[in-house]
């Protein structure tokens, strides 16, 4: 049933075998790893819990905790879990690329890109490892690099539309704002609900001085927010503006030329 995304009827199933058997942990494991299908982290956090309790060292229940917790904006928690798992398996890529995360989300890029770099020593075609180490390498202001591991995790993860849309910014930070354009195109041809992908690029074409375009993508960003509930809101240099306003700024500009 999760293998189909039927995660209501595979959570009933889980339920059925604990009740059979309480006291194997793979049964809360996998229930837990279900409810995360679902964003459901408080109760697989408690599934986690509870096979940990039965089996201190089952690195699985363990690994899945710490990412509920990253999940759930819980980085010292994220930061125990990782670390308790590479205790038990120094060799564990993921639990280096987890723990890594946990630092980004700290501000602590420098220790996060280390941790990244373990990563994709121990597995060097982990894409993901590559593209959290870009996002590092964006966050201290180093876009050459952050474009360099984009592009390998874009190599390695050819249909992951976020690689694109991060790279894109890359190049926006660096003033490429066609190459920028390329890369929200197809990060939207993978993802066509991509709220994202369209207030960035409709941002390369304001600087571009294409307002028609800039304001057509931000009218189908604000469409898509409205429908997936994100607001939609991009770095206009002194702080966050939303897109709404934008719009009408750029079409009182365009007034006196239409």
């Amino acid at each position: 049933y999760n293998n189909k995304g039927e995660y209501a009827r595979a959570i009933a199933d889980y339920t059925k075998a604990i009740a059979l058997r309480g006291d194997d942990p793979i049964f809360f494991n996998n229930r837990g790893e279900t409810y995360v299908n679902l964003d459901d982290h408080m109760h697989a956090i408690t599934d986690f819990e509870k096979a940990i309790t039965l089996d201190p060292d089952f690195v699985r229940a363990i690994r899945n905790r710490g990412y509920a917790y990253q999940d759930s904006d819980k980085a010292d928690l994220t930061l125990a879990d990782f670390n308790r798992v590479i205790k038990l398996k120094p060799d564990d890529a993921a639990a280096y690329n987890g723990r890594g995360n946990a630092f980004d989300t700290k501000g602590d890029y420098d220790r996060a890109i280390v941790d990244f770099d373990q990563a994709i020593k121990l597995d060097p075609n982990y894409g993901a490892a590559f593209y959290d180490r870009a996002v590092a390498y964006a966050d201290k202001g180093n876009y050459d690099q952050a474009i360099t591991d984009y592009s390998r995790a874009i190599e390695l993860m050819p249909d992951y539309a976020p690689g694109y849309n991060q790279r894109g910014l890359a190049y926006s930070e660096k003033k490429h704002y066609r190459r920028a354009i390329d890369d929200f195109d197809n990060a939207i041809k993978r993802r066509p609900g991509y709220p994202g992908a369209f207030v960035n690029r409709g941002t390369a074409y304001r600087r571009l001085g294409q307002y028609s375009r800039a304001i057509e993508d931000y009218n189908q960003a604000i469409k898509l927010s409205q429908m997936t509930r994100v607001f939609t809101t991009y770095d206009v240099g002194h702080g966050r503006c939303p897109a709404r306003l934008w719009i009408l700024h750029l079409q009182t500009a365009m007034r006196p030329y239409a």
